[in-house]
């Protein structure tokens, strides 16, 4: 925490202070309150202070994967509600996390195999070798490489995307996919980073844009996950009093992977 950048933590803290909104949802990653717990217990005590129940201090932990969109990406969402603003009911006592949902698609169904190959004689190249030589893909099955890390860090995830990092979803050749029907032997698009992070990828026009594509990579892999926070945010009006809990919220995640798996079509977001 001694990262200038760690101070950040603070700002939603001083946003409540100031605006007093009626819901804070606070995303950072999942060290925060696995490593960091000192200082995530400061940070439920500070926004306690301020009037707000934190509803899901005991589990604040979602992954990505759990929630319709296959990347392994665990951060934490932490989701405060301010006492004096839901009507005087205790926002703990009508808060619902979303479950997790029973499977998840295959990574092959969020990949639109327009992606760069490797440059030939890299090191994203060699890394991909080396890792591959411990997979035998069957038709079913599909593996994302973390190619643009370091050797200690690089690694292979059998039929999910690893966490996009902002670093590497910055780059072209930072992850590279293969799947087992052949369809896919390619680097990650910048289109396809966009899907696994749960947005259409129309988000992002070379010729409309005001950032980047590395900047605008750089940004999708600091972003929230949209599938994550979609399902969170029902929980959140029930809990908020701003919704009844009679009332049936749509799933959209768990309607797509139920047609993903169905049919075995490409996701479309």
């Amino acid at each position: 925490m001694a990262d200038p950048r760690g101070q950040l933590i603070w700002h939603p803290v001083r946003v409540c202070e100031v605006s007093r909104p009626k819901v804070c949802v606070v995303e950072n990653v999942a060290n925060l309150y696995q490593r960091f717990r000192d200082v995530y217990d400061l940070l439920v005590s500070e926004l306690q202070g301020l009037g707000y129940v934190v509803v899901n201090a005991d589990m604040p932990l979602f992954n990505t994967k759990d929630h319709g969109v296959p990347q392994n990406r665990l951060k934490m969402y932490l989701v405060a509600i301010h006492q004096g603003r839901c009507g005087g009911a205790d926002p703990c006592l009508r808060w619902q996390a979303p479950p997790p949902l029973p499977s998840c698609p295959r990574v092959r169904t969020f990949l639109l195999g327009d992606g760069p190959p490797l440059t030939p004689g890299s090191r994203q190249s060699h890394r991909a070798r080396v890792l591959l030589k411990d997979y035998q893909l069957t038709r079913t099955q599909d593996v994302v490489l973390d190619v643009g890390a370091s050797p200690k860090f690089a690694k292979a995830t059998l039929n999910c995307c690893p966490c996009l990092t902002a670093t590497r979803t910055a780059s072209k050749q930072g992850f590279f996919a293969k799947t087992g029907d052949g369809r896919i032997n390619a680097c990650l698009s910048r289109n396809e980073k966009v899907r696994l992070q749960g947005y259409p990828h129309r988000l992002w026009h070379p010729t409309k844009a005001r950032v980047s594509e590395a900047q605008f990579g750089h940004q999708m892999g600091n972003c929230i996950s949209a599938n994550v926070f979609m399902r969170l945010v029902p929980a959140i009006l029930k809990a908020s009093g701003v919704l009844s809990r009679r009332i049936r919220v749509r799933d959209y995640w768990a309607e797509l992977v139920t047609v993903c798996e169905r049919e075995g079509v490409a996701c479309r977001l």
